[in-house]
């Protein structure tokens, strides 16, 4: 049993900083799967999937194919999966055995949970997303540059309301659930808390505040 997790590389000390890789790694600890991970840089993300087989996630603007990290190669399957709720839902059909990421048959709810949450935090990435680049390696920086440039905030004070408002909308189906933790569930929220802790200062701490994380 070999499982490879592709993640993006960063100067952290543990590297650790994309959410979305985040949600795979703690899907795999979850279930005691073991497993490696291999660092890469974001202008080899195409370049490496294309050689290890994950399927593109989404399209580019031009209409080529988009790949992104997480992707997952299990060695001993021969399959590789990318995006990080595909690769959870992969998890469980090999590695049936408890614990289970989705119990009760909620695989499709929670997928459909984890759309409505990423859209719901759109605003994040704008106000924070320009912070995260001393922590990103050089070739990482020239590549994600424009892409910051895209998304920073170009009004702050309105963009945190409408973070604000965004989290509250979030903590609200948290509440009429029982509140966080208060079931079993892929965890989307708890890799995008992850990341953010390296946010030091008033952007994280004003974060916390807003969405009670």
């Amino acid at each position: 049993m070999t499982i490879i997790l592709y993640d993006i590389n960063s100067t952290l000390a543990d590297k650790i900083w994309n959410p979305n890789a985040s949600k795979a790694r703690l899907c795999l600890n979850f279930k005691g799967i073991p497993f490696t991970t291999e660092w890469i840089e974001h202008p080899n993300i195409g370049h490496c999937s294309q050689k290890i087989g994950p399927s593109p996630t989404a399209k580019k603007p031009d209409g080529s194919p988009l790949y992104t990290v997480p992707f997952n190669h299990d060695t001993s399957m021969g399959a590789a999966i990318a995006d990080s709720i595909l690769i959870a839902e992969y998890l469980e059909k090999p590695y049936p055995g408890i614990p289970k990421i989705f119990p009760n048959s909620t695989a499709g709810l929670q997928s459909t949970f984890n759309d409505v949450f990423l859209a719901n935090l759109g605003t994040l990435l704008a106000v924070t997303y320009h912070k995260m680049m001393p922590y990103l390696n050089s070739a990482a920086v020239a590549y994600m540059a424009a892409i910051v440039e895209r998304v920073r905030s170009k009004n702050r004070t309105e963009d945190w309301m409408k973070l604000k408002d965004d989290m509250s909308k979030i903590e609200g189906w948290y509440i009429r659930n029982g509140g966080i933790g208060s079931a079993r569930s892929h965890p989307g929220p708890t890799s995008w808390s992850r990341a953010g802790s390296f946010l030091k200062g008033m952007h994280w701490e004003r974060i916390v505040r807003i969405g009670k994380i």
